[in-house]
């Protein structure tokens, strides 16, 4: 099953040590639109901040454990190619198409 690899600061710690990283957190999730609702509440239920995001936060995994798209802190969804200016975040019908 695709899921949401959370991975960042220890949001506990993060203003007296902020390189300590928690380890890996995944949730399972079948759509774009549930990884985008997932990140987001947990951000809101730890009130962890922007820049406390490690590289790897947000990035949505295929069932092989392959990245393919990625949930920045605003809940937008990204392609995983290297930003761009002009960029467009996924948008529409993608976002509801079944992972599985």
């Amino acid at each position: 099953m695709p899921f949401l690899m959370i991975l960042g600061h220890d949001v506990t710690h993060a203003l007296i040590q902020p390189w300590t990283v928690t380890p890996e957190f995944k949730v399972p999730v079948k759509t774009l639109a549930e990884a985008s609702k997932a990140l987001r509440a947990f951000v809101d239920s730890t009130g962890m901040g922007g820049s406390a995001m490690c590289k790897d936060f947000g990035l949505v995994l295929d069932s092989t454990g392959n990245p393919f798209a990625r949930v920045s802190y605003n809940g937008r969804v990204w392609p995983t190619a290297p930003w761009f200016p002009g960029q467009e975040d996924l948008t529409g019908d993608v976002l509801t198409k079944s992972l599985e």
